[in-house]
């Protein structure tokens, strides 16, 4: 009976233990989620200047024109694709590089896309209709992919699936595959992957023809000889003098903030689109 007793308790004790735990995921999960609809992020995004249109294939994306609308930035935001929570980035993009249009995809489940589906595979092949047909339609020469986070995996995945010719390509904090992520981040938990990595060939991707130079950014929130020897050795079929390392001022969000870092990416930018 005594042992019982215990054993009801110890199991009592690990379901409030289970229950706190998601509990605190699912309060964060909410917040981090609906703050992306707050009035005051609302009220940013409709007092900037832009333009919310749909693709043919009902996916939206954000159109801030430059003084060139031949000349494009195609955005991939990180994992929350609603574009709200990367108008602060995009305004400082925009005064630094006021040359360009560039233009943000809102990723299937969020924002003005939240009626298509949420999935990586929907947002892989809309991504890629959407910015084909933006090429095609406005006979767009000169455009860039500028990634961040899991926007990086999505680019690697529409590059396999699409031809575009970039003059050049950004990869913030970006890795080319999810097994890279969880190598880099909890090495432990990385052998899960080996068998997936093996059937999708995840670290392939399509080198477009015309070659263009790929720049890896990332700040101290990465280990620098571990991210180097993952950007380095992903895709043997680039040449190791087309990728291109380079480390960032800063931590976290402040890292689009500072001076120094816009001036490198603006002279890149003014280097790849002569």
């Amino acid at each position: 009976m005594i042992k019982e007793m215990k054993k009801i308790k110890s199991e009592s004790k690990i379901s409030i233990l289970l229950s706190f735990t998601y509990s605190i995921f699912f309060i964060y999960y909410i917040i981090f989620q609906y703050f992306a609809f707050s009035p005051i992020l609302s009220i940013v995004r409709e007092s900037s200047n832009y333009d919310e249109i749909y693709s043919k294939n009902d996916i939206g994306f954000l159109y801030w024109k430059g003084r060139h609308i031949n000349k494009i930035i195609f955005y991939l935001n990180d994992w929350n694709g609603n574009c709200s929570t990367r108008i602060g980035k995009i305004n400082h993009l925009k005064r630094q590089f006021p040359d360009f249009s560039i233009v943000q995809i809102e990723y299937p489940g969020y924002g003005i896309s939240s009626h298509l589906n949420l999935s990586i595979e929907t947002m892989i092949d809309a991504c890629g209709d959407m910015i084909m047909e933006f090429i095609n339609e406005r006979k767009i020469e000169k455009y860039c992919f500028w990634t961040e986070g899991m926007g990086g995996y999505i680019l690697w995945r529409v590059m396999n699936r699409f031809e575009f010719e970039p003059k050049c390509i950004f990869y913030f904090n970006s890795f080319p595959s999810m097994e890279d992520f969880f190598y880099h981040y909890y090495s432990y938990f990385g052998y899960l992957f080996i068998f997936s990595s093996i059937y999708y060939d995840y670290k392939k991707i399509k080198y477009p023809k015309n070659k263009p130079n790929i720049y890896y950014f990332y700040n101290d929130e990465l280990n620098m000889d571990k991210y180097s020897q993952t950007m380095y050795f992903s895709n043997k079929d680039i040449p190791i003098e087309k990728k291109k390392i380079i480390k960032m001022e800063g931590k976290g969000n402040s890292t689009y903030f500072l001076s120094k870092n816009l001036n490198i990416m603006e002279n890149i930018l003014k280097k790849n689109f002569i």
